[in-house]
């Protein structure tokens, strides 16, 4: 089975009493900043969303891969999706498209 955190495919929790400084939940990630900055929080939950999907969609098209597979696949589609999006929407909007070469 593919490796999941509840239902909902959110961010997994911290234990708050040893990391966490804000009242309620704080999300587990691997920037810092996902706990202090919203954006970073929804852009962080809207990849692993994008992450399970395409595993999803992975393993209706090959049933025999291993979840490991399924995972470095998804993970190398999601990467390039993110890297598509940075360097011709981002980037292009931030500094110009005359100025991206």
């Amino acid at each position: 089975n593919l490796r999941t955190h509840g239902s909902t495919g959110e961010l997994p929790q911290i234990d708050i009493k040893a990391k966490c400084q804000a009242e309620g939940r704080c999300a587990l990630s691997g920037s810092d900043d996902v706990n202090i900055l919203p954006g970073v929080t929804a852009l962080h939950t809207i990849f692993i969303k994008q992450h399970n999907r395409m595993a999803r969609l992975l393993r209706e098209q090959n049933r025999h891969w291993p979840d490991a597979k399924l995972f470095e696949e998804a993970r190398r589609i999601v990467i390039a999706q993110l890297q598509h999006i940075t360097y011709n929407e981002f980037l292009p909007n931030m500094w110009g498209r005359e100025n991206i070469k």
